[in-house]
């Protein structure tokens, strides 16, 4: 048991790696009732505010780090796997010792999302203090009318960087890639929409002709339906081609366009942005 405890909590590493922290798990005796827990880490107990003592012969069900947003649904779903004796995972809420540093008031996350709606979970949950798994339990409960039922956004990645296309049947009419770690937030969106306007004056000639009218489709991304991109779009004297949320096949850049980048791209390697 030792020895076994021993490889969980330290790993072997590679020569040039950096050695690994303690992980965070719990381990219990899958032979006795209820499944008592017979170890828990250093980790586990310094990231949730209970003392080892406190933990030990308690249920691995962790029915005492349940809150009022933990999902009844998936307690269900492990509970049955550990009464059935068969694998499952989930993700589940659980509250720290400290229940009351997890929550926050709903007015604190309005406020966050009144001054950009379109921040990503990571960014609103580092200024909460709180979990992206709070939040994502927040989106199910009671919140703010415009975070109910809200996809929050992806983490955006230090290593990737977005690339904002703009095309028409004719070919791209305009793009912008982003800075590592940059994502599109209403005045980015709204910024490019005047530039998008300068580029079909300079490639459409065609289109002043046509007394700049333009049908816009684009999706239903919280940028996209801010008042002030409305706004902006009505001042252009752009139409606006509905988009029923969930509908892929009303997505063309993901067939037409980036699927073709994606394949000449393929095997590609650049070293930085400005030789991609």
């Amino acid at each position: 048991m030792d020895k076994f405890l021993d490889q969980l909590r330290y790993p072997k590493q590679e020569p040039h790696h950096k050695p690994k922290s303690d992980c965070s798990f719990l381990l219990a005796n899958a032979q006795i009732v209820d499944f008592p827990i017979v170890y828990c880490s250093e980790s586990f107990c310094k990231i949730s505010g209970y003392g080892r003592a406190e933990v030990m012969q308690k249920s691995c069900r962790c029915t005492f780090m349940h809150g009022e947003m933990t999902d009844p649904a998936t307690v269900d779903k492990l509970d049955r796997a550990l009464d059935n004796h068969y694998v499952d995972q989930a993700e589940i809420l659980l509250y720290k010792k400290n229940s009351k540093s997890l929550h926050f008031e709903d007015a604190e996350l309005q406020a966050l999302l009144d001054e950009d709606s379109t921040q990503m979970q990571e960014k609103l949950a580092k200024q909460l203090q709180v979990s992206q798994a709070i939040l994502r339990a927040k989106s199910r409960g009671a919140c703010p009318a415009n975070f109910q039922n809200r996809r929050l956004g992806p983490i955006a990645s230090e290593k990737k960087a977005m690339l904002c296309v703009w095309w028409d049947q004719t070919g791209v009419v305009y793009l912008e890639l982003l800075k590592p770690g940059e994502m599109v937030n209403t005045s980015r969106y709204e910024q490019q929409m005047h530039s998008l306007r300068e580029a079909l004056n300079e490639k459409r000639p065609e289109w002043r002709e046509k007394h700049n009218k333009l049908i816009l489709q684009h999706d239903n991304a919280p940028a996209h339906n801010a008042t002030v991109v409305k706004n902006t779009i009505k001042d252009l004297g752009w139409e606006l081609l509905p988009h029923p949320p969930y509908s892929p096949d009303l997505a063309p850049s993901n067939y037409h366009l980036f699927t073709s980048l994606g394949h000449a791209l393929k095997k590609q390697e650049f070293s930085n942005s400005d030789i991609l």
